[in-house]
This record gives structure tokens, sequence and C-alpha cells, in this order.
């Protein structure tokens, strides 16, 4: 069940699990006297009448005058967080978009580029390296094909762990250096990484092949915070994959839009755009991930606005219209060809006739 939080002060938090709501309860960061929102009853409830969260209201109660509300703990809040908590003018599409601009210009646009061409040289170096280093080996053809695709799957993976904890530590403005796309390679991170990647594209594999890619389209937004997971929360692969599962529910169409949005812009910059806007659209999603698990999204953004359901349609039909001309286009050229084929049909079958 998802509850959604709002304290006396009017700051909304949620949706998050049962699990995380006891938690906040527990460390005081949320009162017996605040609400939340009860999907039984359709009402804004006191905290301390819901049933489930009684048992954390037994212990002896603190007069009201020295009561205070214990800051978030391990939630990263440093002085230069321009933005504000949420801005109701703006979609969430928007609002996602400017956190990443923003923070990319902290940590300067120039250092993040260097980033992205470290780990493509680091990626095709180590699979060069790796397939010099094999077929030395006096191996089968087949056993050395398996263990380059392990170890490059290994690779690959690692790295976009990597990206995503650099892209995460960006979005909360957090010291951030390039050492941090490589944390993929540390630990148990490697294996759940591994897992996570493997798990994930045999899952929307399989789903694209039942469903004629469409199911497996879904299932690529749905696990996309996956990697958020595994290194911010220490979960496993598939503990990871369910809880991305879980979280991105109302949010697929946001993170389809901010990917539509960052797309475009970097086409129109004749592709070269796409340096920019591919980094941004990570960190976008980063920012989504970071608000949603501290409570940074207002009631309004849970649901989809018009506009952001525009952003994506809008390029789908283009495309369509696109399609339909082209093709109409090419009949059009092929019917004076084809008309003589036609009659000679027709001047047949009345001589049959």
């Amino acid at each position: 069940m998802g509850w959604q939080i709002k304290t006396k002060d009017g700051a909304l938090y949620g949706p998050v699990d049962s699990e995380i709501l006891r938690q906040w309860i527990q460390q005081k960061r949320i009162l017996e006297d605040d609400f939340v929102w009860s999907e039984d009853k359709k009402q804004w409830v006191i905290i301390k009448s819901v049933s489930q969260l009684q048992d954390l209201f037994k212990e002896e109660k603190v007069p009201p005058a020295n009561k205070k509300r214990v800051p978030k703990v391990n939630i990263p809040t440093p002085k230069d967080l321009s933005e504000t908590l949420y801005d109701d003018k703006k979609t969430l599409t928007d609002q996602l978009i400017a956190d990443a601009w923003r923070a990319m210009l902290a940590k300067g646009i120039w250092s993040i580029m260097g980033a992205i061409f470290l780990t493509v040289i680091v990626a095709m170096a180590g699979s060069m390296l790796l397939m010099g280093i094999i077929r030395n080996f006096p191996v089968n053809v087949i056993i050395s094909n398996l263990i380059t695709n392990f170890i490059w799957y290994l690779i690959v993976a690692a790295l976009t762990l990597g990206w995503s904890a650099y892209s995460l530590r960006i979005a909360r403005k957090e010291t951030v250096n390039v050492g941090s796309i490589f944390e993929g390679f540390r630990g148990q991170y490697l294996w759940h990484a591994l897992g996570g990647y493997l798990l994930i594209a045999l899952l929307t594999a399989l789903a694209s092949l039942v469903s004629f890619g469409i199911w497996g389209f879904y299932l690529t937004f749905a696990y996309l915070l996956t990697y958020f997971f595994i290194f911010d929360e220490n979960k496993g692969p598939w503990e990871g994959m369910k809880a991305s599962y879980d979280i991105t529910k109302g949010y697929k169409w946001r993170i389809l839009a901010v990917q539509t949005v960052c797309v475009l812009f970097g086409i129109l910059f004749l592709g070269i755009g796409l340096i920019v806007t591919m980094p941004l659209a990570n960190i976008a999603i980063a920012s989504l991930y970071y608000r949603i698990r501290t409570g940074r999204i207002s009631e309004k953004h849970l649901q989809t606005s018009p506009a952001e359901y525009l952003i994506v349609l809008i390029p789908i039909i283009a495309i369509i219209v696109f399609i339909i001309l082209t093709f109409s286009g090419v009949l059009i050229k092929q019917v004076p060809l084809l008309l003589p084929q036609i009659e000679n049909i027709f001047k047949n079958l009345s001589v049959k006739i």
C-alpha cells in the first residue's frame, strides 16, 4: 500500500510503502498528530488513528510543549540545494529536467563530458584487451565466445551501475569524482549489477517475444531504477528489480517524457547535443528516484498532466504521419507503372469472357 503523508505545517511526502512509513514514525520524522491518506476511507486521517500503526504510539507520550520534529536522517540536504521541495506550477517532467540541468551546471558540464569519454574508453579498451587475451588461449571457439561475452556483460553491468551512482550523487549535489563511475566494480556491487543486467535483459527479451515488443518496452521503464536500489540501498538484483517495478508505478510516462525531451533536443543540435542531453536524462531519472524516496513529490505531481502526454504523443504522431506520407508518395509514383498492367489484365479477362 502506498501511503501519502501530510504534516501539520502542510508539507507533503510519499507515496511510501508501509515499511518506510513505520521507520519514519520510529525515527520521529513523522509525529502522531500528522496525517496520512487512507485508501479505504478516501480521506486524510490522523496517523495515530490508523490501526496498523497504533503499536508505534504505545510508548510514553511527550508533553506537546517539548515535542520536536527530528530532522530527517540519511537524506542529503546540502546548503546549495537551490530547488524548492516541489513546484506545482511546473509539470514533474519540467522539474526533473530543471533539477538535472542545475546539478550539471553545479558539477561542471565539461567534467561530466570527461566522465562519459572515460567510460567509453574503458569499455572499448577492456573489450579489445579481453578479446586479444582470450584468442591466445588454446580453447574451443564456442568456449572462447562464451567467456568473452560473460566478461563483456560484466564490464557493461558494472559501468551501468557506476553511471547510476555517478548520476545519483550529482542529482543530490554531493561531492563526486570520476572514481564514482567505477563503483560497480567494487565488492558485491559487481555481482549484483551483473545479476540485474542479465535478469532485466532476459525478462525484457522474453516479454518482447510474446507481446511483439510492447510488454518488453513497458518492462524497460519499469526496471529503470533497479541500479539505484542496488547502489543506494544495497539491494540484490531481484529485490532491486521488484523495488523499481513498484516505485515506477504512475511515473513510467514521465520517465518516457524526460527521455523524449532530451532526445529531441539532442537531435535538434545535429545529434551532437546528445552528448549533453543523454547524461541530462540519466541525472533527471536519478532526481526522480531521489524525490520519490525522500517524499519530494507533490500531490499534484502524482498524476500525469496533459502536457506530459503531449510531449510523448506529438513526436510519435509526427513519425506515423511521416511514414504514411512517404508510403503514399511511393504508391503515387508507382501508379503510372501499374496502370498498363491493370489494363492488360482487364483485356485478357474480356477476351476470355
